[in-house]
């Protein structure tokens, strides 16, 4: 036996469809300068606190302790004592790190949803803040 679909039912789109009105262009453009504006300010020091931090987690379980991560010109290198003195130090751009958060706050600009309660209870602009730090 078959079965037949249902009548006056429509089918579930499976793609989301993004309504780039005018307002939500600015909004757009308005979370990515803020954005920008915020990681540009607060780049250096979080490079330092993450390289200090990452450092800490090192030492704690390396032995002996050879490996120090230092932030500086927009990258945290890797120094060890058991390297010659004349060789390359490795690095990891850090902006690789952080530079999320620009995207992530032009994102949240452009939810039209903040002042709505989620599924959850929760308003938009709660939701955005767990976001952001989980």
């Amino acid at each position: 036996m078959t079965r037949a679909k249902p009548r006056n039912r429509e089918e579930p789109s499976r793609h989301a469809r993004l309504n780039l009105d005018r307002g939500a262009a600015l909004r757009l453009a308005a979370g990515f300068a803020a954005g920008l504006a915020f990681w540009f300010a607060f780049s250096a020091p979080y490079e330092r606190l993450l390289a200090a931090a990452a450092g800490g987690l090192i030492d704690a379980f390396e032995s002996p302790a050879v490996t120090r991560l230092r932030a500086s010109g927009g990258e945290i290198r890797v120094d060890r004592t058991d390297f010659p003195p004349a060789s390359p130090r490795p690095g990891l751009p850090a902006s690789d790190l952080h530079f999320n958060f620009v995207l992530l706050a032009a994102l949240f600009a452009l939810d039209a949803t903040r002042s709505r309660p989620g599924p959850s209870g929760a308003s938009g602009s709660r939701r955005r803040s767990f976001s952001a730090f989980t």
